[in-house]
């Protein structure tokens, strides 16, 4: 199983560098509604939809909703504050999880909310992937600073949870996680990510990253956040008794298996750029 995975990420991992730092930004919109798409479609499983036509409308809705959310982040010259309305959406999905883990795992699914959710958090993450490629300063590495805080996040909580994991994060959500895991992806993650801040002070244009005592703090509350994209889609399939959400990356499961912890993450890395950063494009 770990060898699949590693193989699937070996691949797809080269093409996500490319749409970062090598495609023409309609490229990268068009891949990434892709993505938001085909988890539209697991995520219609998520809402309880089962039958084939009512799971391609909600896959439709969803990849309106991101073509809207690509649109406004070219045209909405304020890109600070669409980003900050991607990160205001995760204000809802943390209070169901609190809910979920107050009610001791016992809050039933409700098929609406649920369904809403899909839509308003792939759009919102479509909004605030496009809207840093596309109005902030130093967008590829930014871009990439998210994928490596996440993988990163990912990878070392993977290890680090096997290796010391005692403690349980969130046990009425995901049994699996423990507070090493959240440390080890803490570590393994602000080192990735710090590592590609200073290899950008090495590329020509606008490569460098602002310096400040903040970034820190920012990539801490990314990986946060993360973890808390990654406990929301495992809440939604423990309520509907699912294991994956799907099974279109081999040994990984579901596609949204692999990128909740990305759609949480994109609009901290968003509101960062922009806080940080000073502003768009000139």
């Amino acid at each position: 199983m770990l060898r699949t995975r590693v193989l699937t990420a070996v691949i797809l991992a080269p093409l996500a560098v490319w749409l970062v730092w090598g495609a023409p930004s309609w490229v990268l919109g068009v891949a990434v509604i892709a993505v938001m798409t085909a988890a539209g479609w697991e995520w219609s499983r998520l809402a309880g939809l089962t039958m084939c036509r009512g799971r391609a409308l909600y896959t439709l809705a969803c990849a309106l909703a991101c073509g809207l959310a690509w649109w406004a982040s070219a045209v909405i010259t304020r890109g600070g504050v669409l980003a900050g309305i991607t990160l205001a959406w995760w204000a809802l999905p943390v209070a169901r999880l609190t809910a979920f883990a107050r009610s001791g795992g016992r809050l039933p699914p409700h098929d609406g909310l649920d369904a809403i959710a899909g839509v308003a958090t792939l759009a919102a993450a479509c909004g605030a992937i496009m809207v840093v490629e596309i109005q902030t300063t130093a967008a590829p590495v930014w871009l990439t600073v998210l994928l490596v805080l996440v993988w990163g996040g990912d990878i070392g909580g993977y290890f680090a949870g096997r290796r010391w994991g005692r403690r349980r994060l969130a046990p009425t959500i995901s049994p699996g996680k423990t507070w090493a895991g959240v440390g080890g992806g803490l570590v393994l993650g602000l080192a990735a990510a710090a590592l590609v801040a200073l290899l950008g002070d090495w590329i020509p244009g606008e490569g460098r990253l602002p310096f400040s005592p903040w970034l820190p703090v920012a990539g801490v509350v990314t990986i946060a956040l993360s973890i808390v994209g990654d406990l929301f889609e495992s809440m939604l399939k423990r309520q509907r008794g699912l294991k994956d959400s799907g099974q279109m990356l081999p040994g990984h499961g579901g596609l949204l298996d692999r990128i909740d912890a990305l759609l949480a993450a994109a609009p901290v890395v968003a509101v960062a750029a922009f806080v940080l950063a000073g502003g768009a494009h000139a």
